[in-house]
């Protein structure tokens, strides 16, 4: 299973890397101005996940994230996005009403995307594809009793040491004489079961993430 989801991840890394080089070929052939964008990018989060066991209610609230940004536009209408993040995932559930899980995630999230925009100067873009992360700390606390029907589900959950999956938004980038200006609003699911199977007792556990971000980017371009 681990061997198959390492393929799956490799695949998705390869059509990123050939989409921008053969879909959109006769873009690069009319000569169409280069252009690079390095930066800083900030933003708010909002995560839940997908469990395999009835929850009461499951609430989250926006937290603060940033990180660095690197464009690359080679063709009319499309280009790659890197990305590197300092990402926290929080939530909090309720399986019953006297009962509460608490817990936050904190990675380093790479985003590696596809861009397709446009527009001139003022740009509409979408943005999708894979990212992985590495998990840089763990907490976690609950108040639920040993003799609980819930207590397995939540005693012994211990997140893996990285996540993957697909991330896909959309936005507007705008590029003046002074840089890239970016807003983007984005949705992230993860593939891989955040708890261990056997030691949680969970089915699965899926992190999936809402997110808004402001983006400047120093540019280099062949047409400024």
């Amino acid at each position: 299973m681990q061997n198959n989801k390492i393929q799956y991840l490799s695949l998705l890394l390869i059509l990123l890397l050939l989409i921008p080089d053969r879909s959109f070929s006769q873009d690069v052939e009319q000569s169409y101005p280069k252009q690079i964008g390095i930066g800083l990018k900030s933003g708010i989060t909002s995560s839940l996940i997908d469990v395999g066991i009835p929850v009461q209610q499951m609430s989250s609230t926006f937290v603060p994230t940033v990180g660095f940004i690197f464009t690359y536009i080679h063709a009319k209408t499309v280009g790659i996005q890197l990305e590197a993040n300092y990402i926290s995932k929080s939530w909090e559930e309720n399986p019953i009403s006297d009962y509460t899980f608490n817990t936050k995630l904190n990675y380093i999230e790479i985003p590696m995307l596809t861009t397709l925009h446009f527009g001139n100067r003022f740009k509409f873009l979408i943005n999708f594809g894979p990212y992985i992360s590495i998990l840089l700390h763990e907490e976690s606390s609950h108040n639920i009793a040993q003799e609980s029907d819930y207590y397995p589900f939540y005693e012994n959950r211990t997140a893996r040491k990285g996540d993957f999956g697909m991330t896909g938004g959309a936005g507007f980038r705008l590029q003046t004489k002074i840089g890239l200006f970016q807003i983007e609003g984005r949705y992230t699911y993860g593939f891989q079961n955040v708890y261990d199977v056997d030691a949680s007792n969970l089915d699965y556990s899926n992190l999936k993430t809402m997110a808004f971000y402001l983006s400047y980017q120093f540019s280099f371009s062949d047409d400024y």
